[in-house]
């Protein structure tokens, strides 16, 4: 019985999620009588890698590189992957650099395996593997386990630092090319805090497709800290964010953060609560209020403690909930008092905004972040130019 010819199949470095996925050797398809028996087309999308075809040479694959896949006969391309992210999700720049330097930067940032796994769409044995075979392959110690998390060695630092500097001459490649095209296309992905979106956001992706009709949009509401990792993972272009203690630094070489709007904050009370009779108030004078906050792992909170703090007490909070539509309900019922940033619009509450005087009014600065030389591409500049006119149009209150 005559062995069926496999086909050789080239792979775009379009094609995303292929972390712990399987390749042939290229000794092997350049001698492909290494193996007779050619295994029957596996019939699960997983069969394929690498179990169900033990007659196959195969070699891991380390990088997303084009290059020679072996694929048995009868089955379809779809059928090698079992992730759903390789066949949909777009292109991505980490995937035309080695993409085991994508995962190790990854892990720098979520210090888990199993977060950056999760972060990658990827099983932690597939991060794992990618990390071994990189260490491998640079000839040194990437990683010292501490515990359940990993710390990086200064080699790796080193990788990373490298890594960066391919990042950010890669964005200027993208840049570039874009703006040889006579019409702005493609997606631009937008993510921050809840306020933002509302605010800012929205109105200016209504502008840009206005004045852009062939290009998309996509918003997703995260935490500050969780949009630099957008960012990082190519899942956002552009961020609006609260400088914090979980935010890198203004001058951290992966992005550029540009100031966009200064929000004041102001005393939000029940409309029967004796200080809304008030026009202005010092915010020591509320010290021995009740507060609401929202939650610890929200952005907002360090804001309201270092307020509470410049203005000489800690304040005694009770009630910690999410969304602001939720502590303003809550003031409303005269349950406690809150810090109410002047971006958030009012909900139909019986509330009362009273403006903070004094020395020391706490306000927060709201930033765009982007990728480093990712600000010259055409969508991305549109994108924060859009910004920053909505941001100046805003009424001073």
């Amino acid at each position: 019985m005559a062995v069926p010819k496999p086909r050789i199949t080239l792979l775009s470095a379009q094609l995303r999620g292929t972390a712990g996925r399987y390749r042939i050797s290229r000794a092997a398809a350049a001698s492909p009588s290494r193996n007779a028996t050619t295994p029957d087309a596996p019939t699960s999308s997983d069969s394929c890698f690498p179990n169900a075809c033990p007659n196959w040479t195969l070699s891991t694959l380390p990088t997303i590189s084009a290059g020679a896949f072996l694929i048995p006969p009868g089955l379809p391309l779809e059928a090698c992957t079992s992730n759903e992210s390789f066949r949909t999700k777009p292109f991505s720049l980490d995937y035309m650099i080695d993409h085991r330097l994508h995962v190790l930067r990854t892990l720098a940032e979520y210090e888990t395996v199993t977060a950056t796994a999760a972060a990658l769409h990827l099983t932690p044995s597939a991060v794992s593997q990618q990390l071994r075979l990189l260490a491998r392959d640079l000839e040194v110690e990437l990683l010292v386990p501490q515990g359940r998390r990993v710390q990086l060695t200064p080699a790796a630092h080193i990788v990373l630092r490298h890594a960066d500097a391919l990042r950010l001459q890669w964005e200027a490649a993208r840049a570039e090319l874009a703006a040889e095209a006579t019409e702005l296309r493609g997606t631009l992905r937008l993510c921050g805090v809840s306020s933002a979106l509302a605010t800012l956001a929205a109105p200016a992706v209504a502008s840009l497709r206005r004045t852009h009709p062939l290009a998309e949009t996509q918003i997703t509401e995260a935490e500050s800290a969780d949009c630099y990792r957008l960012l990082l993972t190519d899942e956002a272009d552009i961020a609006l964010v609260l400088p914090g203690p979980e935010a890198p630094p203004v001058t951290d070489s992966r992005f550029e953060q540009t100031p966009l709007t200064t929000d004041r904050q102001d005393l939000l009370v029940a409309a029967t609560h004796p200080l809304a009779r008030r026009k202005g108030i010092e915010l020591a004078e509320a010290a021995d209020q009740p507060w609401i906050v929202k939650k610890h792992n929200n952005d907002t909170y360090p804001l309201v403690t270092a307020a509470c703090a410049a203005a000489g007490f800690t304040p005694r909070i009770v009630h910690e909930v999410k969304e602001w539509y939720a502590v303003s309900a809550l003031v409303a019922e005269g349950l406690g008092v809150c810090l109410m940033p002047r971006i958030v619009p009012l909900p139909e509450h019986a509330v009362k905004r009273i403006p903070l005087l004094g020395t020391s009014i706490p306000t927060r600065q709201l930033l765009t972040a982007v990728r480093r030389g990712s600000s010259g591409h055409p969508l991305v500049s549109a994108g924060l130019v859009a910004l920053r006119a909505i941001a100046s149009g805003r009424p001073s209150r």
